[in-house]
């Protein structure tokens, strides 16, 4: 995510942004401090993952 984001995303951002507006980003996982760093600037929801069944 962070290879994603800083390097192949970067070129494209200001062309994309132009486009689009980001309005939600829901991250699944547990990503690090750099890049909750980087996805909180999106206003990031977090959800850690669920393995399993509910009844």
């Amino acid at each position: 995510m962070l290879h994603h984001v800083t390097k192949t995303f970067s070129q494209f951002a200001d062309a994309f942004t132009a486009l689009a507006a980001v309005q939600s980003f829901i991250v699944y996982g547990t990503p690090d401090s750099a890049a909750r760093a980087i996805l909180d600037g999106f206003g990031a929801v977090y959800f850690t993952r669920f393995d399993g069944f509910t009844k």
